[in-house]
This record gives structure tokens, C-alpha cells and sequence, in this order.
């Protein structure tokens, strides 16, 4: 897959504002792991992580159905979506995210800044020469952070990047200061889902 497969939008200071109000009522639950690992009947591989996460409620669901997110996810994935997750990450100066694929379910990806200063995302989607075992091989020798990626710039809060998470590995590295972002994810649509 080609890495240049995502989209960036801005949404509105309106929506960033009831965002992080409810991010605000919210606990936060730290997560933190050493594992690497390739899930084979999932197709994804994964790697450590530091920082913490919550379910996001009322407004986020209903951001999720916004007509914005779901053409772009539309547009990615190249079919019909359904909202699947929605959830608040806070990440501190030593916190980061290892290079990872989501889950299925989590197909199309939207990562919004809410909070902090401009931030990246980190492509690395995998080489036409290389395999997953690779990838997961870097992985390992950069202690879960992989170096040539494609960086997508969130400079402001309310910049989001979409992309396709389950085929395009993505990072986090610690960041300077304290960041908040969210992550609502979609799924293609099934029979059942309707």
C-alpha cells in the first residue's frame, strides 16, 4: 500500500473545545508493555507503548458520525464504514507508541491533536522488498521506534490525519511536553453492522 493513502483535515475550534471538555470528565487509565509481537491471524504486528487512554463518549461518538470523518474513512478504505472506537490519548514527555498496526475493526484511523504543541504522526509502511518479520526486526533494534518514516505534520490542534491503520505501520515518539489526541476508528460495513 502506498503511504501517501491518508488525508489530512482541521476541524473546528467549536469541536476541539467540546472535545477536550469531555476529555476533561474522563479517567484516564495508564497502559504501558514491553511485548513485540506479529498476530498472525490478524495480520498485525505490535510493539511496546507508554501512555494513557479513555473511552470516548458523548461528543466523540457524535463527532464520529460527522459527514467530514466518515466520506474521508469512505474514501480510504474505498467502501461503506462504521464507527467502531473513539478513544482519548494523553501522552507525557516520556510516553510513545511503538510501531504498530490497529486491529481489525480499526481499518481506517482519524488521529486528532486536541491538546499541546504541533505534533507528527510516523508512517512506515512496509518495502516492496521487505516482510513483516522485517519491519517487526527494526522494530526490535530501535526498542519498538523505527527510523525512515514518512512524517505527517499536525501543527495545530484540530489537525487530523486519516489513514489506513491496519495496513500501514505507525508510531509516536515521546513528545516534548504533554499531548492529548483522539483516535476514532472505523471498520467497513457488514450486513450485520447495519
Amino acid at each position: 500500500m502506498d503511504c501517501t493513502q491518508h488525508e489530512t483535515i482541521q476541524l473546528s475550534s467549536e469541536a476541539i473545545a467540546l472535545l477536550r471538555s469531555e476529555a476533561e470528565s474522563l479517567q484516564f487509565v495508564h497502559a504501558q508493555s514491553e511485548n513485540f509481537g506479529i498476530k498472525p491471524a490478524e495480520a498485525r504486528i505490535t510493539s511496546p507503548f507508554n501512555m494513557a487512554t479513555a473511552r470516548g463518549t458523548n461528543y466523540c461518538v457524535e463527532l464520529a458520525n460527522d459527514t467530514l470523518l466518515v466520506e474521508t474513512a469512505q474514501r480510504l478504505l474505498e467502501r461503506p464504514v462504521v464507527f467502531s472506537a473513539c478513544n482519548y490519548i494523553l501522552y507525557d514527555s516520556g510516553s510513545f507508541l511503538g510501531l504498530h498496526t490497529d486491529r481489525p475493526g480499526c481499518e481506517i484511523n482519524a488521529l486528532i491533536l486536541l491538546a499541546g504543541e504541533s505534533s507528527v504522526v510516523e508512517l512506515r509502511p512496509l518495502k516492496p522488498e521487505e516482510s513483516v518479520h522485517d519491519l517487526l526486526r527494526l522494530s526490535r533494534l530501535g526498542r519498538g521506534l523505527v527510523d525512515d518514516t514518512d512524517v505527517v505534520p499536525l501543527p495545530e490542534p484540530g489537525a487530523a490525519v486519516v489513514f489506513h491503520a491496519t495496513e500501514i505501520p505507525h508510531q509516536r515518539r515521546p513528545p516534548s511536553g504533554p499531548l492529548l489526541l483522539l483516535s476514532i476508528c472505523y471498520g467497513p460495513e457488514t450486513a450485520s453492522s447495519r
